[in-house]
């Protein structure tokens, strides 16, 4: 594939100042993302700054020695007047061409500084399809005629934002995530080194899921699923992530007497040997919004299985690429566990392959520049608001 962050690329013709704004800097989704991105816009000459609501560690060491302009407001509280006139003071005196807000907190924050601020475009990045309570929707409403554009990472989020009103159909933009492909590389001996740590049977079937114990993932469900399926007493689950609901699920792995059947791991800093040291990734997810954990085990070449919401049904193709759980209840999600575990290794070794080539061709990180850029240039230049989706 053609590298397209080494090309000449310019959304402008001359030298901007782009200014981005997020609650915080963390290593979830959309700070990876923005990362991501900032760290491909630092090739080119444009000037670019970081606004970050809350204390920031993560990343920024990285951010900074890229150039990226990092200010950190280091607020102690949520979104008021007395905040939202400090941002505003902040915005002002950096005098951005194009403002760029990441996540709830974020974007309203922006947006009502952005009325005191009339210089410039903003960009509303919303990066799930549930942020919140129904409040949210008539928010966005509210402010969004301070946004030029506001942009989701996926069609059912973008239609839930339109069809409530929140966001004008002729305002939204859907933009995915994207993973940068150059660095994948396959850990060696994955399984066996994996195995031996968590002293598993490296003849039972490993199922992997990766994500922050959050309501948003399902777990408590999940596990009660895993413990149905017929595969149980042969098979494994691991769970990678932030530990937010361990009380609860360490509740829920002795009420079902799971014995150490399944693994609460924690945050994980081997994602990639732990994805690649398991027969197949699951997502039970109740709501989402573009999921990175599915992209990377995608891009490693292991079979994916998750609940039909966010991204999912734009990234798998049922059968081909990864297999849809029609809900996340637990009788869906035992149907679709019981069905990959009874497949052939042949069959979930071409899925995975065929799921990484995916990636590669519609997902790497140079594409997705590619049409950030393409969306730079449409506000900047007030040409209608459209990005070419994979």
């Amino acid at each position: 594939m053609e590298d397209l962050l080494n090309t000449d690329i310019t959304f402008s013709s001359k030298r901007l100042k782009i200014c981005y704004v997020i609650n915080h800097m963390a290593f979830g989704g959309a700070e990876t993302q923005l990362m991501r991105l900032l760290l491909a816009l630092s090739n080119y000459q444009h000037e670019i700054h970081l606004i970050t609501l809350y204390s920031s560690k993560e990343y920024i060491k990285n951010l900074r020695s890229a150039g990226v302009k990092v200010h950190n407001l280091n607020l102690s509280s949520r979104v008021n007047p007395v905040n939202i006139l400090y941002l505003y003071r902040v915005i002002k005196s950096i005098n951005p061409d194009l403002l760029h807000s990441f996540l709830l907190q974020a974007n309203i924050a922006t947006r009502l500084a952005k009325a005191l601020y009339p210089q410039g475009k903003l960009i509303t990045s919303i990066r799930n399809e549930r942020e919140g309570g129904v409040w949210v929707f008539p928010v966005y409403k509210a402010t969004d005629r301070f946004s030029t554009v506001t942009t989701q990472v996926c069609r059912s989020g973008a239609k839930k934002y339109i069809d409530n009103r929140a966001v004008p159909e002729g305002k939204m933009v859907v933009l995915s995530n994207g993973l940068e492909m150059k660095l994948i590389k396959v850990p060696y001996r994955s399984r066996d080194l994996i195995c031996n740590e968590l002293t598993l049977d490296t003849k039972s079937f490993i199922w992997i899921s990766v994500g922050s114990q959050r309501t948003q993932k399902n777990y408590v469900q999940l596990i009660k699923a895993f413990t149905r399926t017929k595969s149980y007493s042969k098979a494994y689950l691991l769970i990678a992530g932030e530990s937010y609901q361990q009380k609860v699920l360490i509740k829920i792995l002795r009420l079902y007497d799971v014995g150490n059947r399944v693994r609460l791991l924690g945050g994980r800093s081997d994602v990639p040997k732990l994805l690649k040291a398991s027969d197949a990734y699951i997502q039970a997810s109740k709501w989402e919004g573009f999921p990175n954990a599915v992209l990377e085990a995608m891009a490693y070449g292991v079979p994916v299985v998750a609940t039909k919401v966010g991204a999912i049904p734009d990234l798998i193709v049922n059968n081909r690429t990864g297999y849809i759980i029609d809900t996340p209840l637990v009788p869906d999600i035992i149907k679709s566990m019981n069905r990959v575990t009874e497949l052939p290794k042949e069959t979930l070794y071409a899925v995975g392959e065929a799921a990484s080539n995916e990636v590669k061709t519609k997902y790497d990180m140079n594409l997705i520049v590619l049409r950030w850029f393409t969306l730079y240039n449409q506000v900047l230049n007030e040409v209608g608001y459209e990005v070419k989706l994979p």
